[in-house]
């Protein structure tokens, strides 16, 4: 468990972290992929750069 998500599968690692297939259990139960960035990778431009990521596949 990662907050409210259950980590089912690890699919894929990149430079910045790692990705999962994950179950989000609330506020409703569904499969979603996951990106877990790695210590020390916080930066204000790591940050940026995934969020301009996570911002396409809404």
């Amino acid at each position: 468990m990662l907050g409210r998500y259950k980590l089912l599968e690890r699919v894929g690692e990149g430079g910045c972290g790692v990705v999962y297939v994950a179950e989000q259990t609330e506020p409703v139960r569904r499969r979603v992929a996951l990106k877990v960035i790695k210590l020390g990778m916080d930066t204000k431009q790591v940050v940026a750069r995934f969020e301009r990521s996570a911002r396409r596949w809404r």
